[in-house]
C-alpha cells in the first residue's frame, strides 16, 4: 500500500456528531430547534439518495440514516422497531429531537449541504399507528406542547456549541490508493478508523459500499500501524517513509537481520 502525507487538511471528529443524547429535556418536534419538511428531504437526498426505507446492511438506517442506538435512545421504537420501517414523518420526528439534543452536526457532512440548522419551521409531528382517532381529539394539546419552547432554548445551544472543540481534535489526512481485493471496511481497519468515518471524509455513495482499485481514498494518518507487505522495488527505507515511521523501527519490531534484504511479498509489522 502507498502512501502520501497530506499536512493541509484537517478532519473533525466524526464521533462528536454521532454520539447518543439522554432522552431528558429535548424539544418536541414543534421547538425552536426544528427544520422544515424540504430542509430534511434536503438531508434524506444527501444522506441516502432520498430513500427513506432504505436498509443496506451498514448498520444505518432509513431516509436520514439513523444508526439502531439513535433511533431507540431517542424513542423511535414507537413507531418502528428500525428506522428503514418507519414513515417519513415518523423519521423526522425522531430527527428532530436528535437536533434538539446534538445540533446539525449530528449529519456533519449533509446539514451543510442542506442547509440544516437549530432553527426553522417544524414538520407536523405523525401520529402514533395505534391510536390516531385519541390523538386528534384534544385539539388545545398542541398549544400546551409549545409553551415550553422559551425555557428549551438555552438547552438547545449547549450541545451545538459543544461541537466546535471538536476541531482540536482534528488528524492529519493522508491519501491512500486502492488496492485490488480491498474494501472500505479493510482500509477502514488499516488506518484505525471506521466505514462511517472514511465515507464522511470522502463523501462516497451507497455507504462507501462500492469503491474500484485504483482510486485515490483520504484516510486519517494515525501514524505507523499494522502490517505492510512488501512489493517489488520495495526497501526498508522507502516502506518507513511510506508509513510514517523509521527503518530501526522496522528492523527492531520484525527482528531483522540485515536492514538492507527484504524479499517482496513478505509481510512486514510496522510498529
Amino acid at each position: 500500500m502507498k502512501h502520501r502525507a497530506i499536512r493541509t487538511r484537517h478532519l473533525s471528529a466524526v464521533a462528536a456528531a454521532a454520539g447518543l443524547a439522554t432522552l431528558a429535556g429535548v424539544t418536541t418536534a414543534g421547538s425552536a430547534s426544528a427544520a422544515s419538511g424540504s430542509t430534511w428531504d434536503a438531508v434524506a437526498a444527501c444522506e441516502s439518495g432520498g430513500n427513506w426505507s432504505i436498509n443496506t446492511g451498514n448498520g444505518y438506517y432509513g431516509g436520514l440514516q439513523f444508526a439502531q442506538s439513535t433511533w431507540e435512545g431517542f424513542g423511535g421504537t414507537s413507531y418502528a422497531p428500525r428506522a428503514d420501517l418507519a414513515s417519513r414523518d415518523q423519521q423526522i420526528a425522531i430527527a428532530e429531537k436528535v437536533l434538539a439534543s446534538q445540533g446539525p452536526g449530528a449529519w456533519p457532512t449533509c446539514s451543510v449541504k442542506a442547509g440544516l440548522t437549530a432553527g426553522g419551521p417544524a414538520p407536523e409531528a405523525p401520529a402514533p399507528a395505534e391510536q390516531p382517532a385519541q390523538q386528534q381529539a384534544p385539539t388545545e394539546q398542541p398549544a400546551a406542547e409549545q409553551a415550553p419552547v422559551q425555557q428549551q432554548a438555552p438547552a438547545e445551544q449547549a450541545p451545538v456549541q459543544q461541537a466546535a472543540p471538536a476541531e482540536e481534535t482534528a488528524s492529519d489526512l493522508e491519501e491512500h490508493v486502492i488496492e485490488r481485493g480491498e474494501t472500505t471496511a479493510s482500509i477502514a481497519e488499516d488506518h484505525s478508523s471506521t466505514v462511517e468515518e472514511l465515507v464522511a471524509i470522502n463523501e462516497l455513495p451507497d455507504g462507501g459500499e462500492l469503491i474500484f482499485a485504483g482510486d485515490t481514498l483520504l484516510v486519517p494518518a494515525g501514524g505507523a500501524e499494522g502490517t505492510v507487505v512488501v512489493e517489488r522495488g520495495d526497501t526498508l527505507a522507502t516502506i518507513a517513509a511510506d508509513n510514517g515511521t523509521e527503518v530501526e523501527v522496522l528492523v527492531r519490531v520484525n527482528d531483522l537481520a540485515d536492514a538492507d534484504l527484504v524479499v517482496e511479498g513478505e509481510t512486514l509489522e510496522l510498529g
